[in-house]
């Protein structure tokens, strides 16, 4: 690989945010044009990134739950309120 394109792939923070690089890559690896350990340092660096993704997700969800939850304890409380009105 390239110095030029081995210190943008370094650099990246994540190669699934850039569109460029990732392009690249998948070029590269269809031409046979990644060293063994290259590939192996490309895998580990995605498996890396996957867990992070993956942790963000988690992270998410759980806002996203928590959220859900707040509105439905709000909803079931208003109900409540207008049972007992009525």
């Amino acid at each position: 690989m390239s110095a030029q394109a081995e210190s943008a792939i370094m650099y990246t923070p994540r190669l699934c945010d850039n569109e460029t690089i990732a392009n690249k890559l998948i070029y590269r690896i269809r031409q046979h044009q990644l060293s063994p350990a290259e590939l192996d340092g490309l895998q580990a660096r995605c498996r890396s990134e996957l867990r992070q993704l993956q942790q963000e997700l988690d992270g998410l969800l759980n806002e996203l739950r928590s959220v859900l939850r707040e509105e439905s304890d709000i909803s079931t409380h208003q109900y409540e309120h207008y049972e007992r009105s009525a």
